[in-house]
């Protein structure tokens, strides 16, 4: 009899081989029926054993399944990191690619800065970025010269604070020249260069005498560079060292009769004519001179200086005034002397603190 329980092939081997012994021929057949039991019942227990690795082999299987998929899965994550990265390069590769430049442009001027000054010459800023359009891909950047803008500011005068007089006035009183004193000017180091009647002579500021030049001159000025610059009434401007060496001469016309002469932060001489009743502005280099005063402004200018903000002043000495001009030759102010011609006097004028000072010239060889 055979049946399968749960897959096993079962031999009922009892009822098969439970035959009776009845003689030698039986037997035979017995002991026969008997070894194909054994071998039966021995391929049973190696079918059954095989049954029993074959199952712990699928249970390997099966782990080894398991394993493989949480690696595979864990493939997968790999692959997808590797892929994200490969987008993202390849999208920064994308980015990075050449461009056209763009150079940069001004952008809008900001608010004017707080004066550098509460009075007197004083300076605004203003700037702007660098960003209409900002340099971008290589472009240039903006020019700086064309972020910062300046202008001037507060340009009323400071006021001049003066110390309390003194009850009585200290003079010191030199004799210079033994004849009339027709011009002074001091140079950097203080030297005092004196013209008149007599020779023009440098003295130090202890009076006593550095040098007589050995030339009669009417007016005097110290340039910026301090070289002094003479007239004598001709058309002729004398330029002179500090210390009283000639270095040269220019012309500047036939007709002039130069005599007040002063200096321009140009460099520029300005001069004032008898001749012509004039005030010229005259080039040192060439001596080449151009009218600043309309005709008939003057009528006898005498001596002439300038303040801080470039205003011309001179002294008119048959109009009896004192006038202010800018470099265009428009008049700013006029104020009257007092100075009449029969007293043979005429008004001298210097600027202290940007106010004009005059005082009137007489025959006198006193300073």
């Amino acid at each position: 009899m055979v049946r399968r329980i749960r897959g096993t092939l079962l031999l009922n081997t009892s009822s098969i081989f439970n035959i009776p012994e009845t003689n030698s021929a039986s037997k035979t057949c017995n002991k026969r029926m008997l070894s194909i039991k054994a071998d039966i019942e021995e391929l049973k227990e190696k079918t059954d054993a095989s049954i029993i690795s074959i199952k712990h082999d699928l249970s390997d299987l099966k782990e080894e399944m398991v394993s493989l998929k949480e690696e595979m899965v864990s493939c997968f994550d790999d692959i997808k990191e590797i892929i994200a990265a490969l987008k993202s390069e390849f999208a920064v590769s994308k980015i990075d690619e050449p461009k056209d430049r763009v150079n940069g442009g001004p952008g809008t001027w900001s608010a004017w800065g707080a004066c550098s000054t509460t009075c007197g010459d004083g300076e605004q800023t203003r700037t702007r970025a660098c960003d209409n359009p900002a340099p971008a891909h290589g472009g240039s950047q903006c020019n700086s010269s064309d972020l910062t803008d300046t202008r001037s500011c507060n340009d009323a005068e400071c006021p001049v604070t003066v110390g309390k007089l003194k009850s009585i006035p200290i003079v010191a009183k030199r004799q210079l020249q033994s004849r009339d004193i027709y011009d002074l000017a001091v140079t950097s180091s203080g030297h005092i260069v004196v013209t008149g009647r007599s020779n023009t002579t440098i003295y130090a500021s202890d009076y006593s005498l550095i040098k007589d030049i050995g030339q009669t001159f009417i007016r005097v000025t110290v340039t910026s560079d301090d070289q002094l610059v003479f007239t004598d009434g001709s058309s002729t401007i004398y330029f002179y060292t500090a210390d009283g060496n000639h270095i040269r001469n220019i012309n500047t016309g036939s007709s002039y009769h130069l005599r007040g002469i002063t200096t321009l932060s140009t460099g520029q001489l300005v001069v004032c004519d008898d001749y012509t009743d004039n005030v010229y502005i005259v080039e040192q280099d060439t001596g080449n001179a151009t009218p600043l005063s309309a005709p008939g402004t003057f009528s006898g200018p005498g001596y002439v200086t300038t303040n801080s903000k470039g205003v011309v002043i001179v002294s008119d000495f048959y109009g009896h005034s004192i006038k202010g001009l800018d470099q265009d030759g428009n008049i700013l102010f006029s104020s009257h002397t007092g100075i009449s011609r029969h007293n043979y006097s005429s008004a001298w004028c210097a600027v202290v603190h940007s106010n004009v000072l005059c005082n009137v010239y007489k025959h006198r060889a006193d300073v």
